[in-house]
This record gives C-alpha cells, sequence and structure tokens, in this order.
C-alpha cells in the first residue's frame, strides 16, 4: 500500500487525471533495487487493474530516499527522459530521487 497518494483534475469539466503517488522511505535509507522493486510493483497493480482508468489518468509513481544504491543508480543510468526517471510509458510514469534533490516529474 502506497503511502502518498494526490489527484488533480487538469481542467474542470474535462475527465482527465493526474495521479501522483510517493513512497518515501525512511531519510537514513540507500535505496536498493528492492525499493525499486517495490514502486514498481505499485505501478504495474495499477497498470493490470482494469478499475484504473487508462485513457483519462495519468499516473506519476516517485521513490524517495536518502541516497542511491549502486545498482539503482545504473538502472538510471541510461535513462533519456529526465533526471531521476526511471520508467514512462503509456499513462505511468516512474522516478526515483533523493530527499535532498530538488525534482519535477515528467509528462
Amino acid at each position: 500500500i502506497p503511502d502518498i497518494c494526490l489527484f488533480e483534475q487538469i481542467c474542470p469539466g474535462y475527465e482527465i487525471y493526474e495521479h501522483l503517488v510517493i513512497e518515501p522511505k525512511r531519510p537514513t535509507l540507500t535505496l536498493t533495487l528492492k525499493e525499486l522493486d517495490q514502486i514498481r510493483d505499485h505501478a504495474l497493480a495499477v497498470a493490470r487493474n482494469p478499475l484504473f482508468d487508462k485513457l483519462c489518468t495519468k499516473w506519476h509513481f516517485i521513490l524517495l530516499g536518502q541516497s542511491l544504491g549502486d545498482d539503482v543508480r545504473h538502472a538510471l543510468e541510461n535513462q533519456v527522459v529526465g533526471d531521476g526517471n526511471y520508467y514512462n510509458a503509456g499513462n505511468i510514469s516512474i522516478s526515483i530521487f533523493e530527499w535532498s534533490k530538488s525534482f519535477k516529474t515528467t509528462s
């Protein structure tokens, strides 16, 4: 179960929504593949579940930790979509950030 979920209706009167799911880890935790797998599993659960809208809703998943472990840093090295972006396809994006960094999601 994710820790923080927020949503926004993009334009009142239109059925277009964005959801932000934030998975904050304790400020002393170095993010490992375990945490990366957890946020990916949350995103895949949304993508596979027919109860969640796929046409008019965009989902942004964010994982926050103290620092990035070597495996997580390596997983982010070849991403070209944006700083911290791990996955971006269809209506779902996953980003990984350190607590000390500022960030913005990719649309």
